[in-house]
Formats: C-alpha cells, structure tokens, sequence
C-alpha cells in the first residue's frame, strides 16, 4: 500500500514538471522578440536592421521584461549599403510575425527628424536626391523591436 502511494505520487510529480516545462517551451517560441523585418520596393525585398527592443512575457512566476539596448538608428545606419530607389516609389513593409502597429521616423546624421506619415503601412520616398535613414518601430501585443534602414534617391 505505501508503494502504491509513493508511486501515485511520483506519477503526479513526473506529470506536473512535465506540463510546466512544455508551458515555458511555448512561451519561448511564441513570444520572442527576434522577428525578422523587411522593406519592399519596387517588389524587391530588403532586409532591415534590427536595433534595440523591450519585450513582455508571461511565465510561471508573472511578467518577465527583457530590454537591450542597442545604437542609435543614425549609428545602425554607418555600416548598411543604402538601397537604391527612385524618386516617389512606394515603400511597404513585411515582418515574420503577424501583422505590427508601425512608426516610421525620418534620421539625420546626428538624430530623429520627424514621423513619416504612412498609408495602409506604406509611404513614398521623398523628391528630392539625397541619402536618407529611417527607424521603424514595430509594435505587437508583448512589446516593440526597432528597425533601420537606409536608401538613397538618385535622378
């Protein structure tokens, strides 16, 4: 009789630990921060660079918040290859996970300039010649990552 309970209740124990790791598991694959980002233009597909992000996720014992810092978007921008686009072309945007709320702000050399308005989560690129960095901050239900990437318009 004292077998079976010892055994009833390992039994117990093996099942619970085993359903509390299968639920970090989850919680891991579901809610982490490192969702690829892409620009599109003229239907080519451009990856952008991920930049800081803070991210919330519920575990066993609550709420975990994980935030990185990482360099500025003007910085991010000294080492990428700026994609070659031409005046007023349409510029849209793809993430692996679901669907983003999206801010888009233009970068000078030294800071934020301003936000760019966007349509149905795209915007045009502007006239004029010149390079140009954007952020994209990209939120969804368990926090935001930020993006950059970087073009120059040519005649």
């Amino acid at each position: 009789m004292k077998k079976l309970v010892v055994l009833i209740v390992l039994l117990i124990l093996v099942g619970c630990s085993s359903g509390i790791s299968s639920v970090d598991e989850s919680i891991d694959e579901v809610d982490s921060p490192k969702y690829p980002g892409s620009v599109i233009v003229n239907e080519v597909t451009y990856p952008m660079e991920p930049g800081g992000y803070r991210w919330e996720r519920k575990t066993l014992s609550g709420t975990e918040v994980v935030m990185t810092d990482a360099a500025s978007p003007n910085q991010i921008a000294e080492s990428m290859e700026p994609i070659q686009v031409k005046k007023g072309e349409t510029v849209s945007f793809q993430f692996e996970k679901e669907e983003a709320n999206l801010t888009v702000y233009l970068w000078s050399e030294t800071e934020r300039l301003n936000e760019v308005e966007l349509t149905d989560h795209t915007f045009h690129i502007p006239d004029e010649t010149g390079y140009y960095i954007y952020e994209v901050v990209a939120q969804w239900r368990n926090g935001e990552v930020s993006y950059t990437f970087t073009c120059e318009v040519k005649d």
